[in-house]
């Protein structure tokens, strides 16, 4: 199974689908300087402070 950025850059011309000044390595170094797991704590931190800032109170553990 991929992962959507694995899945991303398998498309035909993926390229074309980054903002002008991305290129896949930048992406890859930026995806290279953190695990899996980090990543997914940072996510949860963000969706976390996006929920209280929609609501107005923590109702999500992270």
């Amino acid at each position: 199974m991929k992962t959507p950025y694995e899945k991303l850059k398998s498309l035909p011309d993926a390229q074309q689908f980054l903002k002008p000044e991305m290129s896949f390595d930048n992406m890859d170094e930026i995806a290279m300087k953190q695990s899996d797991l980090d990543a997914w704590k940072q996510l949860q931190k963000a969706k976390t402070k996006l929920f209280d800032n929609i609501f107005g109170q923590t109702q999500y553990a992270a």
